[in-house]
């Protein structure tokens, strides 16, 4: 009977150490697969990354090819007038326009704490009132 026992016991250490030998290697095949795959998606990042810092050459390159004198001309004129329309921009000055508006909407944070203080003070005089008509009971 002991022996039995013995016997039961063994085989399932046995059967349990078998079980996690099993996981530690399914573990590490997936861990495995997993890298190999993060690799070929980094080199693959790698490459697009390096594809997409020469494109912008590629482009400019290609484009130049196709530009005729006057389409540079065209856009050498409208360089010219975004520069007027941003001088023109820098000019003027926004500052005094949010200050006036600022201005505005702190007078009208007053007017609003001013008639929450009144409508309190209404509330009191009302509840005053009250008191008195009940006879001191609330």
């Amino acid at each position: 009977m002991a022996e039995d026992l013995i016997v039961w016991i063994w085989r399932g250490l046995i059967t349990l150490g078998l079980g996690g030998i099993v996981r530690l290697l399914l573990w590490q095949r997936r861990v495995d697969t997993d890298l190999v795959r993060l690799q070929k998606d980094t080199k693959r990042a790698g490459e697009n990354l390096v594809e997409l810092k020469n494109m912008p050459l590629e482009l400019e390159r290609h484009y130049l090819k196709k530009v005729d004198v006057p389409d540079l001309k065209a856009l050498q004129e409208h360089g010219q007038r975004l520069a007027v329309l941003q001088s023109e921009f820098e000019k003027h000055n926004v500052s005094d326009e949010v200050a006036v508006i600022h201005r505005r909407v702190d007078e009208v944070a007053k007017m609003a704490a001013e008639q929450a203080g009144q409508l309190k003070q209404i509330n009191n005089t009302l509840h005053l009132i009250q008191q008195h008509l009940l006879g001191g009971k609330t």
